[in-house]
């Protein structure tokens, strides 16, 4: 989130509780200062952080989805059921993942294809593995594990 607000993006969270919420608040402070010291872009700010009453408030105008709840297979599902229903067909919903196969719960979702798993990782980007760039050409999606 921190990353994602020190590169000028507008963050909307849905956090299942209050202390959740403060939780998140916190680590964006904490971590602002070294951001700061790597260099911000434009229009980079705290403020740019909101929170969602609801999952679909939170994912129905979203642009890119990372989800970063406890890797509890049963949560996880429930969950991307829930994004499945309120996000747009052709946002990438990733999720932050390393002890769980992302196909044991992406299967539950519509339009699965857009499912990826995305650790928590260095970099620039909202996931720190790979960069956002305009595209008009046709992105191949790539599913592991088995179909059901």
């Amino acid at each position: 989130v921190a990353r994602a607000l020190a590169n000028g993006l507008d963050v909307i969270a849905w956090a299942r509780t209050k202390e959740t919420e403060n939780t998140l608040r916190r680590r964006v402070i904490n971590a602002w200062s070294a951001l700061e010291k790597q260099g911000m872009a434009e229009g980079s700010s705290q403020s740019r952080l909101h929170f969602a009453g609801t999952i679909d408030e939170c994912v129905k105008q979203a642009d890119f989805i990372q989800e970063s709840i406890p890797e509890q297979l049963d949560l996880k599902k429930q969950l991307h059921i829930k994004i499945g229903e309120s996000a747009r067909h052709n946002v990438i919903i990733a999720s932050s993942t390393s002890g769980l196969l992302p196909s044991d719960f992406y299967h539950h979702v519509s339009y699965p294809e857009r499912c990826i798993g995305c650790g928590i990782c260095a970099g620039t980007c909202p996931c720190g593995v790979w960069s956002i760039n305009d595209n008009n050409e046709k992105i191949s999606m790539y599913r592991t594990g088995k179909k059901s």
